[in-house]
């Protein structure tokens, strides 16, 4: 499948009348009527929008449990901004790479607020989750720009060190209730038209580009705004 050819990086799923061409779509849903003159009888404009509210009528109705939690675990809009996307990226990778125990999403965040701490110890065997949730917090612009300037790096460590204690108190340490409750609530959205994120595809483009302009890598191998 071919590249979406207005932003070269994801791939082209929608046929879009406008263009002749195939587009991603989070382009067709943030360019539309802007740089894209849409057509009146496109398919993907009423229907798009009934389809994105119903999804997220469903997660919040399947997954009341996961929004009452990070309601009550995180106060504050920055906080919950960052550990709702840091959750979504953990349900991401166990939907590609199969589910973990609560006890080893636990340890994958006590790992990953390891690696970005200002020493850290690599583990024995260290934990896939971990190394992907850290390669993301790192390397993307999602979490190196989209983030709240409100949380740096010790406001970050402190959300990761409770959502990890939250998770190793769910349920049985064996049992996948954690996994189920993130089911539960990103089971039923579209990542790339519901959350506008992308975690694998914004990796791989971080990844065959330079480091961002601007950044320098701070302890743990984090990379910080220069200027802050």
């Amino acid at each position: 499948m071919a590249k979406c050819p207005r932003c070269q990086a994801r791939k082209g799923k929608r046929l879009c009348p406008a263009l002749g061409a195939e587009i991603c779509s989070h382009c067709c849903g943030t360019q539309r009527f802007e740089s894209i003159q849409c057509l009146p009888d496109c398919p993907y404009l009423a229907g798009e929008r009934y389809q994105h509210t119903r999804r997220r009528e469903r997660a919040n109705a399947h997954g009341k449990a996961f929004v009452d939690r990070l309601a009550s675990l995180f106060t504050t809009e920055d906080r919950r901004k960052f550990a709702f996307y840091l959750q979504a990226d953990i349900f991401w990778w166990m939907r590609e790479h199969g589910r973990l125990t609560n006890e080893r999403c636990a340890q994958a965040l006590e790992e990953l607020r390891s690696r970005l701490s200002a020493v850290f110890v690599p583990p024995s065997r260290p934990e896939p989750l971990a190394q992907f949730l850290h390669a993301l917090v790192t390397e993307t612009r999602h979490y190196l720009e989209d983030m709240p300037p409100t949380l740096p790096r010790e406001r970050r460590l402190r959300c990761i060190a409770l959502l990890a204690a939250e998770v190793r108190r769910h349920g049985d340490a064996g049992g996948f209730s954690y996994h189920e409750e993130l089911n539960d609530y990103f089971g039923q959205l579209e990542f790339e038209a519901d959350l506008d994120h992308s975690p694998g595809e914004e990796l791989a483009k971080a990844r065959s580009s330079d480091k961002p302009q601007g950044y320098r890598e701070g302890p743990g191998g984090l990379l910080l705004p220069g200027a802050r």
